[in-house]
């Protein structure tokens, strides 16, 4: 597990409670905080891989347009 995951865990709790675009502007904001965050998602084990296969897919469609 990541050595800080305590405290990223606890910060993942403040951005839920978040409204969704903000929520989804620091998911996808490109600095180490953020990055950082990705690591220890608590999204983890949500989705099957055929599930986020698919999720993937239609983001990367969504955002090509």
């Amino acid at each position: 597990m990541h050595s800080g995951a305590g405290n990223l865990f606890e910060q993942w709790r403040e951005w839920l409670s978040l409204p969704p675009d903000i929520l989804i502007e620091k998911i996808l904001n490109p600095l180490p905080e953020a990055s950082e965050m990705r690591q220890v998602s608590p999204f983890s084990g949500l989705l099957n891989s055929q599930q986020r296969a698919l999720v993937l897919r239609r983001f990367r469609e969504e955002y090509r347009a």
